[in-house]
């Protein structure tokens, strides 16, 4: 079995991994690492946290500029 995704791990001979396979297809079994799993969600979280965090000092901005003026 080969990872197909070309990266390279620092696994041994003996080594214990989870394996992640179609039973109809077990050709295509790829080793489930750490990355796999929680790549996804943390770049989605990222992208989150920033247009949120964005969206937030966008408002209080516009709040703050408006009480400068004395409108409410």
């Amino acid at each position: 079995m080969a990872q197909s995704d070309g990266s390279e791990t620092s696994l041994a001979e003996g080594d214990r991994v989870t394996v992640i396979y179609d039973p109809a297809n077990p050709i295509r079994a790829s080793i489930a690492t750490f990355m796999d799993f929680w790549m996804p969600s943390a770049v989605a979280f990222a992208v989150t946290f920033l247009f949120g965090g964005s969206v937030l000092l966008s408002r209080w901005s516009r709040r703050r500029s408006g009480a400068a003026q004395g409108i409410s």
